[in-house]
């Protein structure tokens, strides 16, 4: 397809060196404390540090700046929140995990997570909390992790989206996403989508499938899951059924990224993501870059396409 026009303009801090750190739980901090930086590093601006605690001291003041400072475990620990004054979105890191392997994150939509009384113990909470924990894998793996992180957001602070690569892999997605088109009835207007994966690697077709397991909304005050949706037919979606590029063109597919929801009395398809799009599961799922002319306005991360920087995208 002809390359698309972006309906938002967008920032990036990507091709971020993590890991390395000698063990799991370091490794994991590494990567959190550079998404971290990268988030409040944006010059939109946007996002802060509302309060953190590195295990030892609980306060308003942002302790997250070396891995090894940072403790892990069930009593004092480490955790952050930030929070994007534009959106009022905030994001809570927590080490509250006794594997020390994988952080926890909660996300609160609106309502704010309660750092009236920062404690070293617990991680402060919010009455709109959606969770990620070490089931899901969020941060590092097992080894003397090494890998890259890529964090881009929309100037105007609504879209934010932090990819996790390593062996040329995508391992770990994490969307923050405005709604394109949402229904009229609809307050929150928020979709939220979390993926990790061994290190073989994320295909995003499947996790789409499977999606509700991951993605997230809130519709008003009720918490409900989502799959992400494309163009298809009965044989599957087009991006797997296209195994070269359209003949007439020379062109791949850039198929649009929906969000339906199926249960819990909000069936329905309730919009689409911005500057998104499923890409060709013919080509490598991980670095492909568009155009092919070297500008590299796109690139493929698990078969998803992302709006792109023109870097050149590290993803070992």
């Amino acid at each position: 397809m002809t390359i698309p026009a972006l309906e938002k303009s967008w920032e990036f801090n990507v091709n971020i060196a993590c890991g390395g750190q000698s063990t799991d739980e370091r490794d994991c901090a590494d990567y959190c404390i550079k998404v971290k930086n990268a988030l409040v590093g944006f010059a939109s601006g946007h996002w802060r540090v509302k309060a953190s605690s590195d295990g030892t001291n609980a306060d308003y003041e942002d302790r997250w700046n070396s891995p090894a400072a940072l403790l892990w475990g069930t009593g004092d620990h480490a955790w952050i929140v930030l929070r994007n004054d534009t959106t009022g979105l905030e994001i809570c890191f927590d080490f509250n995990n006794a594997s020390a392997r994988y952080a926890e994150m909660h996300v609160s939509p609106s309502a704010g997570f309660d750092v009236s009384d920062p404690s070293k113990s617990v991680r402060p909470t919010a009455t709109d909390t959606m969770t990620w924990d070490s089931s899901d894998a969020f941060g590092a793996f097992n080894g003397n992790w090494r890998g890259r992180a890529h964090v881009m957001q929309s100037t105007d602070g609504e879209c934010v989206r932090f990819l996790q690569c390593t062996n040329n892999n995508l391992v770990g997605v994490v969307l923050l996403e405005a709604i394109k088109d949402p229904m009229s009835t609809w307050v929150t207007n928020q979709f939220y989508c979390f993926a990790y994966g061994s290190s073989l690697g994320i295909d995003m077709y499947s996790r789409a499938y499977s999606a509700e397991t991951y993605a997230r909304t809130r519709y008003n005050s009720s918490l409900v899951g989502g799959f992400l949706t494309t163009e298809g037919t009965s044989g599957g979606p087009l991006g797997v059924l296209m195994t070269s590029p359209d003949p007439l063109t020379g062109e791949w597919l850039f198929a649009p990224v929906g969000l339906w929801i199926l249960y819990g009395g909000y069936q329905g398809r309730k919009g689409s993501l911005y500057d998104l799009w499923f890409g060709p599961k013919a080509l490598n799922p991980t670095g492909d870059a568009f155009p092919s002319n070297g500008t590299r306005q796109f690139v493929q991360f698990g078969f998803m396409v992302f709006p792109w920087n023109g870097s050149t995208p590290q993803v070992f």
